[in-house]
């Protein structure tokens, strides 16, 4: 109802509504979630899905509200709603989707994620890609690779013209008219086939020299260019 009020559910959710209404809330969500719709309501609200979510819909509402996924995603939707709203993303989602809504919104991929995820949104968002291992195949899709070149996450945005993409660990921009990153089209010869990549993007802001290596196994299984560099400037 009207107030700050804390909500804890320690049960699965399986469906109908929760809504926290006016006010600033708390909602805490320690079991899974497989159905329903939970709501913030208005208000500057938090909401921590705790548990994993399969199906359902989870609402920020009006209002500045943070919504913390630290389970899995394995189905349903995120809306943030309206407000300057921040998600933050800590564990696996597998091909869920974030709606930013209106306002100015910031989403957090930490540090532990993996998986796949698209976010969509209205206003200046900004997307904090945090770790080592990101490049940017296109202007819409980041992928970070693990030691072996391997990726191990992929983060989509749609409407990308209003997001700034940002490397939250180092600062650095990381797109191709960023003065941090280097930018490449990689030519791929495979027998008689020969493919040319987006331009790849990779943010070199603290390194001086060192090697990069770019998965292309969409053209050929395993195949990956190594690129080396050396700036002048560092």
């Amino acid at each position: 109802g009207r107030g700050d009020d804390v909500l804890d559910i320690n049960g699965d959710v399986t469906g109908g509504r929760i809504n926290g209404n006016r006010g600033d809330d708390i909602v805490n969500v320690n079991g899974d979630i497989h159905g329903g719709d939970i709501r913030g309501g208005r208000g500057d609200d938090v909401l921590n899905l705790n548990g994993d979510m399969h199906d359902g819909i989870v609402r920020g509402g009006r209002g500045d509200d943070v919504i913390n996924v630290n389970g899995d995603m394995l189905g349903g939707e995120i809306r943030a709603g309206r407000g300057d709203d921040t998600v933050n993303l800590n564990s696996h989602v597998d091909g869920g989707r974030i709606y930013l809504g209106e306002g100015n919104d910031t989403t957090n991929i930490g540090p532990d994620f993996t998986g796949e995820v698209t976010i969509a949104g209205r206003g200046e968002n900004t997307l904090n890609l945090e770790g080592d291992g990101w490049i940017q195949c296109d202007d819409n899709t980041f992928h970070r690779l693990d030691d072996n070149g391997e990726v191990i996450a992929k983060v989509h945005v749609e409407d990308h013209g209003g997001v700034q993409v940002s490397d939250a660990a180092t600062g650095a921009t990381v797109t191709p008219a960023s003065a941090d990153a280097t930018t490449s089209d990689v030519s791929v010869s495979v027998g008689d086939a020969t493919a040319t990549s987006q331009p790849v993007a990779i943010s070199i802001d603290d390194l001086a020299s060192g090697t990069v290596q770019i998965d292309l196994s969409q053209y050929a299984p395993g195949l990956n260019v190594i690129i080396q560099f050396d700036r002048d400037d560092a």
